[in-house]
């Protein structure tokens, strides 16, 4: 997969039109996180046959039928995001914060029908956050396997042609020089790509920044106090931009005329689009909810990427008289659409008396039918590295509430399951650990959330082809404070 991904990255048919998109674009787009309130997120999620969140119109819309007074409310939130990546037996870790809004909107309820089948009408409007692209990534060690100059002059020969924003920015910095039909390293020993007998001290840093919302319109209503009903119709809008620097170096100074380089990439990402969800709540007794809802794949019809490169080298002046040089890309961008998946969600909750209640949700999301497309070109080779190496996800949340007075206790777990075949990348499973408190009366309610997550994936600081891969750990915290007023 890592390979058909890469060379896929790599192609090239002018520079206004080359395709840059990829199977883990797709997914990154497709993995959507529980967010919204405090209350919500301190259950991690399990909210589907609950209702009466804000969060739940970004879920299960029957959510907003539950109401029976109108509310505003908005979640201001700290994350913060860390790495801890091990390589050629280094360990490295670094971290990044981020102030944003969890939620924030408003649901409107028209009147109590008491003797009437309908009860009650319900109309919502605002944001939801669906996922948080904000991390850093410092990997590094000494490598003595490879060097990126080995693979730029074999992807330049493989290709027959140099690549604007890496081979031909390593041809034009002296890094690869052209020697009659073929390209061969510069100033390299063959035998060994390069590193001699000594090594190449490695390091790549990636800040990655932005993050994915929701716009919602929905509306629902109260049937009988038994059915609540409800729709939305969601408006995503994203943006993630990327900043990675990869430097090699000489530090030991035993490869002639090469002392360092310096490779920085830049890729940045927006997008909107639109999706439908219906859903529904049933309360057969009491004490007993359940629930379901349906989301049609989300069709971002607008996608762009702009990105671009540059190289900076530098050599031995004693040794041989070649200048330090910089090469740089010219700006690349490309316009495609995107279709995420459709989700199902399946949800039960006990309500035990008035002390408190348990709830579980489950979502089936399937990776691989994501899709990109654009008038340019046809994605089949991206698509097909969709289909074949990404399977259905499988999510479940775990939440509970507990009534002291006029304070409500909460706790949660949620587990996502892995989008990759064969259980690539170390599974990339990840677990929620969550809790917090809440106060409310008559008019007012506030909510404190705080949510703990951990992953695990490999990690190639290039072609999978010649280095080995980095073990990444991420960890995230976020705390959040939903302020919320019932008139």
């Amino acid at each position: 997969m890592k390979k058909l991904i890469l060379f896929t990255a790599l192609f090239i048919g002018s520079i206004s039109f080359l395709v840059a998109q990829t199977a883990e674009d797709a997914l990154r787009y497709s993995r959507l996180t529980f967010g919204g309130t405090a209350r919500s997120m301190a259950m991690a999620g399990a909210f589907g046959a609950l209702g009466a969140d804000f969060s739940t119109l970004s879920t299960n819309p029957a959510g907003i039928g539950v109401y029976n007074k109108s509310i505003v409310s908005f979640t201001p939130s700290v994350y913060t995001g860390k790495t801890v990546s091990e390589f050629m037996g280094e360990t490295a870790s670094d971290n990044k914060y981020n102030f944003n809004f969890g939620n924030a909107g408003f649901v409107l309820v028209s009147g109590s029908r008491e003797n009437s089948l309908f009860r009650n009408f319900q109309f919502g409007f605002g944001m939801n956050r669906t996922q948080n692209f904000n991390n850093r990534i410092i990997t590094e060690g000494f490598n003595t396997q490879s060097s990126i100059r080995q693979t730029w002059t074999d992807f330049a020969n493989r290709d027959g042609y140099l690549n604007p924003f890496d081979t031909e920015l390593a041809v034009n910095s002296g890094l690869i020089f052209l020697n009659g039909d073929t390209v061969n390293p510069a100033y390299l020993n063959d035998k060994t790509h390069g590193l001699q007998e000594g090594y190449v001290y490695q390091r790549k840093n990636v800040v990655t920044e932005g993050a994915m919302n929701e716009m919602v319109f929905s509306a629902g209503t109260n049937i009988g106090d038994i059915l609540y009903v409800g729709a939305t119709i969601g408006l995503p809008y994203l943006k993630y931009n990327s900043y990675s620097t990869f430097t090699e170096a000489d530090v030991r100074d035993s490869i002639p005329y090469f002392s360092s380089l310096e490779f920085s990439e830049k890729l940045r990402t927006t997008g909107s689009g639109f999706n439908f969800k219906l859903g529904f709540i049933l309360k057969p007794v009491y004490w007993l909810r359940i629930g379901g809802a349906f989301h049609t794949p989300t069709f971002y019809n607008d996608m762009y990427d702009e990105w671009s490169s540059e190289v900076y080298s530098y050599f031995d002046k004693n040794q041989h008289e070649v200048d330090d040089n910089y090469a740089s890309s010219p700006d690349g961008y490309y316009s495609y659409s995107l279709e995420t998946p459709m989700r199902l969600l399946g949800s039960v909750a006990v309500v035990i008396g008035k002390y408190g209640l348990i709830s579980a949700d489950y979502e089936y999301v399937d990776y691989s039918s994501a899709k990109l497309r654009s008038d340019e070109d046809d994605f089949y080779s991206v698509n097909k590295t969709i289909s074949s190496d990404y399977v259905a996800g499988h999510n479940l949340h775990f939440g509970t509430e507990w009534v002291l007075g006029q304070v409500r206790v909460r706790g949660g777990y949620a587990v996502y399951g892995s989008p990759y075949k064969n259980q690539l990348n170390n599974g990339g499973v990840r677990d929620y650990y969550s809790f917090g408190v809440g106060v409310r009366d008559q008019h007012f309610f506030a909510d404190l959330g705080f949510v703990f997550s951990q992953s695990e994936r490999d990690y190639y600081i290039y072609s999978s082809e010649y280095v080995a891969a980095a073990t990444n750990t991420f960890t995230s915290n976020q705390a959040l404070l939903t302020l919320g007023f019932r008139f």
